[in-house]
């Protein structure tokens, strides 16, 4: 598919009420349908460190941030706005296809199931599926159940694998966020656990008090905010703060792959807090996740054996796809266990090309 934004330098520069130049776009599909101005300005301002968008208000056509994009931030920023509107297309088609996957007792291979970690896995970390991805999974979901399990809170996954008009609950069979405390079969909600009703609100802010303490001693190149983020099956670590660019995330992961800060400091997490019976699992580039012993990635596993008191479906062969495999990852235990098939990856080009492989895809 082609894309162009055409400018007529003859006429003369003018501005409409939202503040962007008029410009003529063409995209080769409806921006209007597609329409989401928070995601294209937060992956415009946070991914590529283009500014100027943070300033153009909520209210302004996809069509004028496009256009934009092009003129202030030239070819770059416009193809990569670009890409985002084809991975919402790919994400919209994927969703128009559900309604003829066939039911889970009847697909080809129905005693198989394909579960995903996300981020590294299916998206770049902290950002987007892409079109590829989508509509390999959308194929792979015709021959066999398909499901991610990641340790984010499934406000994160929607934004990385959905889109604001479509719930990523529908683009899975099956859906573990916070490696499967909450989780949804066919788009909707199981039974849940909490970390807080586990532990105990008292130890709880023990726990976190000792970690706030830690993180005000760490000297690392930049601190920004969310250093401990709560969830409903965990809660996870950030010693640089979740709420770094995405620069800082990368120069981060460099810097603790030579200083080990995220190793110590589990290290002093493990001593002190050794008779909580809590696991700490390093994932992705910036954190690490605290939840009780057992509620590792494996915990969703409950939900796919259930499955036969439900459809009749005994999943016999469960392939799972991680890149954190290794001891310490957050993906080891589910890797490792006696009831999966488990494959490393490298990126989600690794997993489209296994995937592939795999079913002919």
């Amino acid at each position: 598919m082609e894309h162009r934004c055409e400018f007529d330098s003859r006429k003369p520069e003018v501005r409409s009420s939202s503040g962007f130049t008029r410009h003529e776009v063409t995209t080769g599909h409806s921006l209007e349908k597609i329409g989401d101005r928070n995601q294209l300005k937060r992956f415009i301002a946070c991914d590529l460190g283009v500014e100027w968008v943070t300033q153009k208000p909520m209210n302004a056509s996809v069509e004028a941030i496009v256009g934009a994009a092009y003129e202030d931030g030239g070819m770059e920023v416009g193809k990569k706005v670009v890409e985002i509107l084809e991975a919402k297309e790919a994400a919209s088609a994927f969703e128009q296809d559900a309604s003829v996957y066939p039911p889970l007792e009847d697909r080809p291979t129905k005693e198989t199931i394909c579960l995903f970690d996300v981020d590294g896995t299916l998206t770049p970390a902290r950002g987007d599926a892409s079109p590829q991805v989508l509509q390999l999974l959308s194929a792979l979901r015709h021959k066999c159940a398909i499901g991610f399990v990641g340790g984010s809170d499934l406000i994160k996954q929607q934004e990385q694998l959905g889109t604001p008009e479509i719930p990523v609950t529908s683009l899975f069979d099956f859906c573990f966020s916070e490696n499967g405390l909450t989780a949804f079969r066919l788009g909707q909600q199981l039974a849940g656990q909490s970390f807080i009703g586990w532990l105990g609100e008292d130890k709880y802010k023990q726990l976190v008090n000792f970690c706030l303490r830690y993180i005000s001693e760490i000297d690392c190149p930049v601190k920004r905010g969310t250093f401990v983020e709560f969830r409903n099956g965990m809660i996870n670590i950030s010693p640089i703060g979740r709420n770094c660019s995405l620069r800082e995330r990368n120069d981060f992961e460099a810097y603790d792959k030579t200083h080990q800060i995220r190793e110590k400091f589990v290290a002093a997490l493990k001593e002190k807090f050794s008779d909580l019976g809590l696991t700490f699992s390093i994932g992705g580039q910036i954190s690490f996740d605290v939840f009780p012993t057992g509620w590792d990635k494996t915990h969703c596993l409950q939900h796919i054996e259930r499955e036969k008191k439900i459809s009749g479906v005994d999943y016999k062969t469960i392939h799972f796809f991680g890149d954190k495999t290794s001891k310490g990852g957050n993906d080891y235990e589910i890797y490792e266990d006696e009831r999966t098939v488990g494959h490393s990856v490298r990126n989600p080009e690794d997993t489209m090309k296994e995937l592939k492989k795999m079913f002919d895809l």
